[in-house]
């Protein structure tokens, strides 16, 4: 009977598992990984769309694809409310 007890207090303390110990081994394990390939973190939201030298593509071609994207993903929705509502029928 204790142990059952000891068990549901560990799992509500720490959920999914992840203690301190294992976050922080996570992040140096990320932190190390990023200084291995030279990778600059974004700091701020402009940083994420800041041209990017390897890629060539200026701010309003990225801007471009991720409009297109945008607009395909409405349209998987409409076709998916479309289905749903044939189903329905």
């Amino acid at each position: 009977m204790a142990e059952t007890v000891i068990e549901k207090n560990k799992k509500q303390k720490y959920p999914y598992g992840i203690s301190p110990e294992v976050r922080k081994a996570a992040r140096e394990r990320l932190e190390r990984i990023i200084k291995e390939q030279g990778v600059k973190v974004a700091k701020t939201s402009e940083d994420l769309y800041r041209h990017s030298d390897k890629s060539g593509q200026t701010q309003e071609e990225i801007q471009a694809e991720v409009d297109e994207f945008l607009r395909m993903r409405e349209e998987w929705r409409e076709e998916d409310r479309k289905l749903k509502r044939e189903r329905e029928l």
